[in-house]
């Protein structure tokens, strides 16, 4: 579908009940400027505080602008709007292609990465989790720090004192659940299971905020201003509303029998229905609302892109279920043959020949559980990146079926037989592959972009400091 884009433009103008010197204080402490950019600002001008952004985070910016008293409009870009998106999941240009690729290339080892997991691990015991904050961090900064494009290289920011305060926050807020819900107080109950409800949303939307705001490349962060109300939506509200209607049409269907049969029609509906909806709004939620510098990712896919995905999903699932049944049967057939001999009597020699085959039947099984994720895993990926861009500049995924599910098949095999001392390599196999099949089509100067994005996140000024993280 076709998205508009809009400039968000200031003339100095405050609102009515505030006064003008009390609103340039709030500029300045919101937006950390000087007194000098503040007064370049009010000086009656037109200035541009956002360019290019899609309608619904532009209006959540303005309503943030009302709240500290600045009285802003809304124009249409002259970067025009975003190409709808095809079938395929790639965007389409509407011209002739002059794009030029980036590629994202992954320099870690695991070697090198194994050294450093293996200390986060035992000082995390050793330190009883309190050094699980940092352990986030020293990863993200090896993983980050040998992810290049063009030349350069991503970093990460966070402070790790940050983020144990947040792991603080959410233990004792798990903790003030158990106490409240074991309570014979129905009140204190209901009170813990609205925290738990509201908690969700919180928490997912401070991560995804944390983890952007701390990320750079070429000196310039990315951001995140999803608010908590379209996260209590999206993360609270579809769910809540799937169970009212499971729960509405099974006391309706209660009316008539007492049959719970009938109740498969419904929880279908909402399972093939519902589930790829959500995935949908999670997935704009997080592209539509990131930023690079001062401007918004748009996101291009459409829910039926999902549904389509999920179908696949369900239908793959279904073929795996049936091939693990059959998997199933056939290993007990084994296992009954086996302890039996030819005489009737019972055959330890026998069990020892058909435990390959009992091992063999136990991996199909295996294969049967991995197969539906590796398949959503390479479609959603190429989903969302191929229909994510941010102005003139486009993500482009192409995982494969086969190289992608050889990948994960052969990393959970040595995860296993290793008892988990593989993991660090197996992260550090998939960040490869997944820069390898990910690059970014630029059909503008890049470096020009990003001089120019500099400039303008320096007029503006830096966001506060987030006091915790996730």
């Amino acid at each position: 579908m076709t998205q508009a884009l809009f400039d968000v433009v200031f003339h100095g103008e405050v609102l009515a009940g505030f006064s003008r010197d009390e609103v340039k204080q709030a500029f300045a402490r919101s937006f950390k400027l000087s007194d000098s950019k503040v007064e370049q600002i009010f000086s009656g001008n037109c200035y541009c505080l956002r360019a290019a952004q899609e309608e619904m985070p532009a209006r959540d910016y303005l309503r943030r602008l009302e709240r500290l008293g600045a009285r802003a409009d809304l124009e249409p870009s002259p970067a025009g709007v975003v190409a709808p998106a095809l079938d395929s999941g790639v965007i389409a240009t509407g011209e002739p292609s002059t794009e030029q690729a980036h590629g994202f290339c992954f320099h870690g080892s695991g070697g090198e990465y194994f050294r450093i997991w293996i200390v986060n691990i035992l000082l995390t015991i050793a330190t009883l989790g309190i050094y699980s904050a940092w352990a986030k961090v020293r990863t993200r900064q090896y993983f980050y720090g040998n992810t290049e494009l063009d030349g350069s290289r991503f970093t990460y920011l966070a402070n790790p004192v940050a983020i144990l305060k947040g792991r603080v926050l959410a233990l004792a807020l798990v903790v003030a659940y158990v106490v409240g819900t074991s309570t014979p107080l129905w009140w204190v109950s209901a009170l813990a299971v609205l925290m738990a409800i509201l908690m969700i949303p919180f928490f997912v939307q401070r991560a995804l905020t944390f983890n952007a705001r701390y990320s750079e490349w070429r000196n310039l962060r990315f951001d995140f201003d999803g608010s908590f109300r379209i996260a209590m939506l999206i993360f609270t509200g579809l769910p809540l509303s799937a169970l009212i209607l499971i729960g509405v049409t099974a006391e309706t269907i209660n009316l008539w029998t007492t049959s719970v049969g009938w109740l498969v029609a419904p929880m279908l509906l909402v399972l093939v229905m519902g589930v790829p909806y959500f995935l949908y709004r999670q997935n704009r939620y997080w592209v539509s609302h990131s930023m690079y510098g001062s401007r918004h990712f748009q996101f291009g896919a459409d829910s039926s892109q999902f549904l389509r995905l999920w179908l696949k999903l369900l239908l793959c699932a279904a073929a795996a279920a049936l091939l693990a049944g059959l998997a199933l049967a056939l290993k007990g057939a084994l296992t009954a043959t086996s302890m039996v001999g030819p005489g009737g009597e019972d055959s330890s020699a026998g069990t020892v020949l058909v435990l390959p085959l009992v091992l063999l039947v136990y991996a199909v099984m295996g294969l049967c559980y991995l197969l539906p994720l590796i398949c959503f895993s390479v479609g959603a990926n190429n989903l969302v990146y191929n229909n994510t861009r941010l102005g003139d500049f486009r993500l482009q995924a192409n995982y494969e079926l086969g190289s992608y599910g050889k990948l994960v098949l052969v990393n959970v095999l040595l995860t296993l037989l290793s008892l988990g001392l593989y993991r660090p390599f197996a992260m550090v196999r998939t960040a490869r592959y997944r820069a390898a099949h990910t690059r970014l089509l630029a059909a503008a100067s890049l470096a020009a972009f990003v001089a120019r994005e500099q400039e303008q996140v320096g007029a503006q000024g830096e966001f506060h400091e987030l006091d915790f993280g996730v």
